[in-house]
Parts: C-alpha cells; structure tokens; sequence
C-alpha cells in the first residue's frame, strides 16, 4: 500500500514549531547539522530523528539536504502565526510522488488540493474522496486519515463521510497544469521550493537559504555564544571588538589619534642640523587616522568585491548589549538596512576625513559585479560603485556579515531600542550538555560538571522564575576537563552569591552549612585566602542530593577519593594511594565507589530502623570492628570531640554527615581502601543488620 504522506503524526502548527525549534538556522555542513538536530531532538524526549521523524519533516518543507549540506526552511524562530501562514500555502502546494513517498510509481505528480478543487467543482455534493484517490493515484493508498487531517487543516477542501466540499464557495479552478506536475520527483530541492513557491512568513525561499548577514546570538552566560560564531567563521577573514560603556563611534570605526614620530631637527632658516657629521633627531607627536574594527571589516569586503566569489569577511562584536548602540553606530545604523541582494538599501556619506582614508583603500579597485551591484541603486542615476571606492559614501556589500553575542543576565547594560533590534536575526542558544565530560575536582572528590549544572540551574530558575541568570556549560573554563577550587568559587560561586541569590536570599538547603547556619560567601574561603574544600563539598553535594530536585536531575553517585586514591589516617605508613575503581550495590540497589557505599548502607539500615537513636546505630555498626575503623559510624557529640582534638586539616573530609529521621546526626567514615570495603562486606554478611554490601561484577 502506498502513502502520499508519512504515518508518524499528523501534521500541525505545534508541530512545525518544534521541527523549527530544533533545525539549524543556517545551512550547515550535513552530519554537523544531524548531530545539531540528534542533540536538540533529545531535549523534547526523541530518539533518532533520522529513523521516521524526519520524513515528516521533509514533507513539511522544514528542511532538505544534499551530499554536503543540510538547508533549513527558517532563518529564525517563527511565530504561531507564522507557522499558521505558512502551513496553508503548504497544504495548497503539497504534492506526491514527491522524494520522500517511495512507495507511490507514476509517470506524473500531482498536487493534491488543486486536484481535489477541481474535483469538488466538477463532481459537487458526489465529489468521492475515495474515487479522487483512485484518479489521482495508480496505487492503493494508505494514511488516508493523516492525508485527511492535513487537508482538512491547511487546504481549500473539507472532507467528510467521503465527500469533498470546498471551504471557499468562490475558488476558482487550476489549470491542469497546475494539478500535474512534470517534475524530477527525486530532487529534494525542487520539492523543497515548490511546496511553498508562493509568498509567505519567510517571503523568498533564497532568503532562507543565506546566512544572516546581521544575527546576534543570545542566552544565558556560559552557553558558548562566542564560541559557536568562532566554529563557523573560522576559516574566512574576521575582525572582534568588545562592547563596554566607554565604546563610542571612534573606537569602533576609526579616528585620528597620537602617536609618535622621528623626525629631523631644523634650525630657524629651515636647514637640517648637522651634528658630528648625523642628522639631528627628535621625536614629535603626530596625528594619524588609525581604522578600527568596523572600517578594517568594511574594507576588507569591498576588496573581496574584486573576485568573481567575494568570500565573507565577519565583523564579530562580543557584548554587543554592554554598549551603547545609539552612540556606536551613529549614522551607520542606516547602512544595516540591507535589500534582497545583500547590499544595504541606503548609503550614507561619510565625513572629509573618513572618506578621504576610505578612497586611499578602495580607489584602485576593480569590482568584477560592478553593472550588476549598479542595477540594484538605477533609481539613483549614478555609478554608485564608483561612489564606494572614492570614498563618497559607505555602502554594506553583501558579503560583510556582522555577527555579535549578547548575555541576557548582564547587569549595567544599554537598552536597544526597537529599531536597531529589528534589523538583526536573534538566534538563541541553548543551555545544553557540550559532551566534553568537564568534571569538578574538589580535594578527593570529583563530580559531573553537567550533573551540577543542571542541578544549580533548577535552583537558580526557581528562585528567579528567569532562564537568563542560568549557568550553561562554559560558564566555568576547565583545564584538561577538570574545574578546581579556585575556579569553582572565583566563578560558579561568586555569580551566585552577587548576582542571583543576593535578591533571593540564602536561606534555602542548598546554602545549608554543617550546622544547619547559613554559608556564607567568605565561609568558602580559609584565613590563608584558599577555597575552603570541605565548604564548597558540602555546597556542591547540597545542591545535587537535594530532596527538592526532581529524581531525573539527582545525581546518583559521586565519585570519592577511594575510586583514586586512599589517606589511611591509622597506619604509621601515612599516605597510600591505590587504584580501584569498583561499583557495588547495596542491598542489589544503586551503583556506588568503595567510600560511598558504606554511607549507603548506613542510610539503608536508618531507613529500616528509624525508631534507633544516633547511639544506638553508632554503637551497632562500630560493633562490626572493621580493621583500623574504629570510627566506623559516630554520633555528632563523638565527632565533633575528635574534631576539637584533631591537628589534622583534613579531618571533615573524611567522613559524611547523615541526618536520621528523629532529626539527630551520625557520621560515617569514608576511608575505605580494597581491603577495608572487603572486610565491611565480609562482616556484614555474618551480621544480623538487614543491609548487604555487593560487588557490581565489571
């Protein structure tokens, strides 16, 4: 049975907007693009895009591909309007057999709705669906009910109980032109343009198939803004410059500063002094016009003009939002108004001075389109490319591309107006896991980098009901893949502490200290000024084994310093490290390192017991006499005395506080090495405690 469209939903504007929501907005290399489209699908709780998912997709129009390249229907995020507007002429246009309908063999294509108009005006109140279907098609056809649903919604027919009726009394009918198609019903490309040839939300299809030439990426600090721009330009040509508030129009385009130079020294008639048979020099100052980012880039393109394929020339401006646009950009704001063609609709001119350095750069320049950029300005009258290279007014070519990130949370930002927003594409970008496998590595103990992100993130959206104070993945730089203390507190903690939570409070678990007081910002710190380790664990740990986290972003397993190596505080022979890397379940449940499975097993036997004292458990497991642990389980009177009596700096790190359902505290030792978990196992095998230790076998 053949099908004209694809079974696995049916097509709708929620639909189209999460296809959009996940393509590129730009063409991009093939498999970087289906990477791009796995990842975003993932996040709607998809799996495998390209397996069905995909096919409705591109029956959709959202996007084709070629050998090289995958090319999205939208250059931005669209609208429900949008989606509503373009599904309609999309249902008027859709054909089969198109690339995507395999199963349906006939010489000719046809276009469905058209068809079925005419079909409706010439049958009337008999017009059969089922016979429509016969005519159009040489094969038994399938997904009747997902065609109907699509037509239905976004045609000019209505069917019901079989019978095709038209929505609009007044349509007029196609020609059989227009009803059958002589197409190459393999080219993807063709299909591509056809289903939406006409006028619509994104108003030429080639207008889609361009980057932007002005986009400003934004989001959350740490998505990888900067970094996405520099992945796709870099192999052309490229000029940066950061906004801050002392930006003006001479930092950006250019003007005459000092600068010093060596000249000869004259007396009064205006000779040359001669002095041990060498001219006399002096230094002097001078001005000179020194060209900035955007006249460097600006110039740079024109002279790619001169090839038969000018290649783009990016003028990247990170921060865009911490400057003053207004200001900046002066009278170059109307040069972002760019036609059809890529060049911009207005030119303006320039000052003396300005034009003057531009004519210096430009003059000899043989422009190989010069006729064909001429036609685009023949209202004007004049050689407007001979204007350019004179210097006599400014004009963006079509292959200068400006391109500027922008962090939402920023604080002492300019405000953009309206008008200079509506001339640049926005592409958003994500907070999402960049799969580098950073860890933070605190003392002993490492954690997942991506676990804490999303961990914190759920916290900091909670408190503030906003994604921009949000952390994304490289809002903390690792080295070799490990985040430090000193990176971890001079980054993660101090923008949470001065510019999220210091709104909110700090009174949540999260900021929970060892005694149930609130951690505050110096309490990362020791006396010496070094992160205070068993502060920033403590945090780390509140924040991904919170209660109030949702099970999916719970973490469920730290790795500790016995899966790298092992302090035994009780043997004379002082460090030992050991390599092991062992998982073991308790009671045939989780997956945990050697330190913390006793801690595991501890909380187990708490669980089932919750009428013991903090004594009574203490006593219990201490009971067991695992070899050189005689702090095996303590209560929080037994070691905070040990704490008081203890030189070593350590002393905290080597045990983990559990809090009893009668509210009281016990600690549980981690200083497990291969011998002492096998001892625990032994032991509690033989013990009468309910709680088993196991091996995860490799």
């Amino acid at each position: 049975m053949a099908d004209p469209i694809c079974r696995w939903r049916n097509s709708s504007i929620k639909q189209l907007i999460e296809f959009n929501s996940i393509f590129p907005l730009l063409p991009t290399e093939k498999s970087q693009g289906r990477d791009y489209v796995e990842k975003n699908w993932k996040l709607f709780g998809g799996n495998n895009f390209f397996t069905t998912p995909y096919q409705l997709a591109a029956q959709m129009g959202v996007y084709y591909e070629n050998e090289s390249f995958m090319f999205p229907r939208f250059h931005k995020l669209i609208t429900i309007d949008e989606a509503s507007l373009y599904l309609q002429y999309w249902g008027k246009n859709y054909y089969a057999p198109n690339p995507y309908t395999k199963s349906i063999q006939q010489e000719k294509s046809v276009v469905i709705n058209k068809f079925l108009v005419n079909w409706a005006k010439d049958k009337g109140i008999t017009a059969s669906f089922s016979e429509a279907l016969n005519e159009m098609f040489s094969s038994e056809i399938g997904n009747t009910d997902i065609l109907i649903n699509m037509l239905n919604n976004f045609s000019e027919v209505q069917i019901k109980d079989d019978i095709v009726s038209l929505k609009d009394a007044s349509t007029t009918r196609y020609a059989d032109s227009d009803v059958w198609l002589e197409v190459d019903q393999n080219d993807k490309e063709e299909f591509f343009r056809f289903v939406c040839k006409d006028k619509f939300v994104c108003h030429k299809i080639s207008d889609t198939l361009q980057k932007p030439l002005q986009q400003i990426y934004f989001g959350a600090p740490g998505t990888g803004k900067s970094h996405e721009i520099k992945d796709r330009i870099k192999k052309h040509k490229s000029f940066r410059i950061t906004f801050h508030p002392d930006t003006d129009y001479s930092s950006f385009v250019g003007a005459y500063k000092p600068t010093s130079v060596e000249v000869r020294m004259r007396d009064m008639a205006g000779h040359v002094i001669i002095e041990d048979g060498k001219e006399v020099k002096e230094t002097k100052i001078v001005y000179e016009y020194v060209k900035q980012a955007f006249l460097n880039a600006y110039i740079e393109a024109w002279k790619e003009q001169e090839k038969e394929t000018p290649q783009p020339v990016y003028l990247v401006i990170e921060e865009i939002n911490r400057g003053n646009c207004a200001q900046i950009f002066g009278d170059i704001f109307q040069l972002l108004d760019r036609n059809s063609n890529g060049f911009s609709d207005y030119a303006i001119v320039p000052d003396a001075d300005l034009s003057r350095h531009v004519k210096k750069d430009l003059e000899k320049l043989v422009i190989v389109n010069k006729e064909a950029i001429n036609a685009i300005y023949e209202e004007c009258e004049e050689d407007m490319v001979d204007k350019v290279v004179n210097g006599k007014v400014l004009l963006l070519p079509n292959n200068l591309y400006i391109w500027a990130t922008m962090n939402t949370s920023d604080q002492s930002l300019f405000p953009i107006d309206s008008a200079f927003k509506r001339r640049w594409d926005w592409k958003y970008i994500k907070i999402a896991d960049a799969h580098k496998n950073w860890q933070i590595k605190i003392g002993t103990k490492t954690y997942d980098w991506w676990q804490f992100v999303q961990a914190i993130n759920y916290f900091v959206f909670d408190a503030t009901q906003s994604e921009d104070k949000n952390l994304g993945y490289f809002f903390a730089k690792a080295k070799d893949s490990i985040i430090n203390a000193e990176t971890f507190v001079s980054k993660v903690i101090f923008y949470l502490y001065t510019d999220v939570f210091k709104d909110y409070g700090f009174s949540g678990d999260i900021f929970k200290g060892a005694n149930d007081d609130e951690m505050t910002f110096q309490s990362f710190y020791i006396a010496d000024g070094s992160p205070c380790e068993s502060q920033i664990i403590r945090f780390i740990e509140n924040v991904m084994f919170s209660d109030a986290l949702p099970e999916s972003l719970k973490a469920t397993a730290v790795v500790d310093d016995e899966d790298i190596s092992v302090y035994d505080e009780d043997e004379a022979v002082g460090n030992r490290t050991t390599s092991n890397r062992d998982k073991y379940m308790v009671n045939g449940v989780g997956s945990y390192g050697k330190c913390r499975a006793p801690f595991e097993a501890v909380k187990t036997y708490a669980t089932i017991n919750p009428q013991m004292t903090a004594s009574e458990i203490a006593e219990k497991w201490t009971n067991l006499n695992v070899n050189h642990l005689p702090h095996l389980v303590e209560t929080e009177q037994q070691f905070e005395q040990r704490a008081v009596d203890s030189t070593d700096t350590k002393f905290r790190d080597k045990a983990k506080q559990l809090v009893l359902a009668n509210g009281e505290i016990v600690y549980v030792s981690n200083q497990f090495n291969p011998v002492r978990i096998n001892e625990l196992i032994s032991k509690l095998a033989t013990a009468d405690l309910g709680v088993n230790i196991s091996l995860i076998e490799a």
